[in-house]
């Protein structure tokens, strides 16, 4: 992840979902577009659209 470029998204599963990794990618000026875990108490920008076409990828 030390190669992000500013404005690039990031498209973990739900696993990676951290702050740690959030406020990382927020640093480098992109996106995580991580579905929050059900234990997670605050709502965050998520696009359902751009996670699902992470699976095209995969199964690429």
């Amino acid at each position: 992840m030390s190669d992000l470029q500013p404005g690039a998204i990031v498209l973990p599963d739900k696993t990676y979902d951290t702050d740690a990794i959030r406020n990382f990618t927020k640093l480098r000026k992109c996106w995580a577009n991580i579905q929050a875990k059900t234990n997670r108490k605050q709502t965050l920008n998520f696009s359902p659209w751009v996670y699902r076409q992470r699976n095209l990828v995969e199964r690429f």
